[in-house]
């Protein structure tokens, strides 16, 4: 059967075509956030050949970091789903425009980030870290420092190239970024090949010409590629004041919840540090496992902010609809298959990481939580990222608060400290602050949806040429 025409005469794409389509964006943003996953991992495991000190140092320095970093960077993300309207109605100009003022933000963003680290010895003393590890966790912040302003570039060239529908330059950055931090370990913390052995500076060094190499990748591709009409690339010149205040306007709630999010997280794993040794270690394989997993979800809802901004672009809100109800759809199935194998093979894939008996069963009970724990992350991973691509953001971030910070932390400490449930109890907070987050965030998203206004039909023509395929 013919789906219904459009108030403005388009005809709606079929469900399996769109499906399709989501799908051929998101697996190569699947791919690219592994690679971007796997070189923290590889950090680590190359890390730990230098000593536990050094794998302490490189822990603690990115415990500062990521917090810092993915506030500064989320402001950078409204950069795609602004590309992402422009692109889907048709306006190659107003994406380079956008384009621009995006590099400017990311400049000062940059400079943000690089002043935020300075207050790393203090959040490291007020958190109780051994004095003797406070010394060689800021000399790797401080090496890895130098990739700041390539990561925010890097961050801005992303959300051009995933606005314009184009994740396959951004999956052979990450890739291109991944071989480049293993040689730059091998080379800088062992002194393979003649270098010099740094160590933990070597770590951080490698760390940051891995991003000047993701950052000049996209360079190079966007100058290449903007000849054949394929994406939009920024145009040179000076910020429109108004362009950029548009995007901090849009991306600093993004920022802060992404913020409240990590700093939840990490100061529930600060509290679980008071249970003992064996709680800590099942938290971090299951928060370690939790993470990979959520790596699928995210790819999705990347290209999930791309194609509703696109649709609402075009003045196809019925359309943006359906995508956002296929992309919750998709999270949450692939987070069905993640759950399913935490539930049915818990000790096979805890004694991957460790061979404790206390911490193998202290852990499946972790991963049994986890599981629930999957379907609630994917529906709030999916709404929030359908939600962004209507660039609409503020909501997101009170309810991230609500969740998180008045639900969420509290809950967990009551459950897990005060009625003696352990790590359990604040995984089962967790469970509760995802519900909440991710069922408010799709309602919005639908009522918003809902009273978006369609194009009118003397745009039609104009606009079936510019929707994407």
């Amino acid at each position: 059967m013919t789906p219904p025409p459009l108030p403005h005469g388009l005809p709606l794409r079929s469900p399996r075509a769109e499906l399709r389509a989501l799908w051929t964006l998101a697996l190569p943003a699947i791919a690219a956030q592994l690679a971007q996953f796997s070189m923290k991992v590889i950090d680590t495991l190359m890390a730990g050949r230098l000593g536990s000190d050094a794998l302490a140092a490189v822990g603690v320095g990115g415990s500062v970091w990521m917090p810092l970093a993915i506030g500064s960077m989320g402001v950078l993300f409204s950069v795609s789903p602004s590309i992402a309207q422009a692109w889907g109605a048709g306006d190659r100009g107003e994406c380079q425009r956008i384009g621009n003022d995006g590099v400017w933000l990311a400049g000062g963003m940059a400079l943000v980030l690089l002043a935020l680290l300075q207050v790393a010895p203090l959040l490291m003393r007020g958190c109780g870290v051994e004095e003797r590890l406070i010394p060689p966790a800021l000399s790797y912040l401080r090496a890895t420092s130098l990739g700041v302003p390539a990561w925010m570039l890097f961050v801005v060239l992303r959300g051009v190239c995933d606005g314009a529908g184009q994740t396959r330059p951004i999956l052979f950055a990450s890739l291109l970024g991944s071989v480049v931090n293993v040689v730059g370990n091998a080379a800088l913390m062992f002194g393979w090949w003649g270098f010099p052995r740094l160590g933990v500076v070597g770590c951080g060094l490698a760390t940051a010409f891995a991003q000047w190499s993701m950052a000049g990748w996209l360079v190079g591709w966007l100058a290449w590629q903007g000849r054949r009409g394929l994406v939009a690339p920024p145009a040179l010149g000076p910020p429109r004041a108004a362009g950029v205040w548009h995007l901090v306007q849009v991306g600093v709630p993004i920022a802060v919840s992404l913020f409240l999010e990590v700093s939840c997280f990490a100061f529930s794993g600060l509290f679980i540090g008071r249970l003992g040794a064996t709680a800590v270690a099942a938290n971090q394989i299951a928060l370690n496992l939790a993470s990979l997993t959520y790596m699928v979800p995210l790819g999705i809802s990347l290209a999930l902010c791309v194609r509703v901004g696109q649709w609402v672009g075009a003045g196809q809100p019925r359309q943006a609809r359906l995508v956002g109800l296929l992309g919750m759809g998709a999270c949450v199935a692939v987070m069905v298959l993640a759950a399913g194998a935490f539930l049915l093979f818990p000790v096979p894939i805890a004694r991957v990481y460790t061979d404790s008996p206390e911490v193998i069963e202290a852990t499946c009970e972790l991963l049994g939580l986890a599981g629930l724990f999957q379907l609630f992350d994917g529906l709030q991973c999916a709404a929030g990222a359908a939600l962004r691509g209507l660039k609409q953001t503020r909501l997101a971030m009170v309810v991230t608060l609500l969740a998180y910070w008045v639900v969420g932390l509290p809950l967990g400490l009551w459950l897990g400290l005060g009625r003696g449930w352990g790590a359990a109890g604040f995984w089962a907070a967790f469970i509760a602050s995802l519900a909440i987050a991710g069922f408010a965030l799709a309602f919005r998203f639908l009522r918003a949806i809902d009273q978006w206004p369609a194009a009118p039909a003397d745009e039609a023509p104009a606009l079936s040429a510019s929707v994407p395929p």
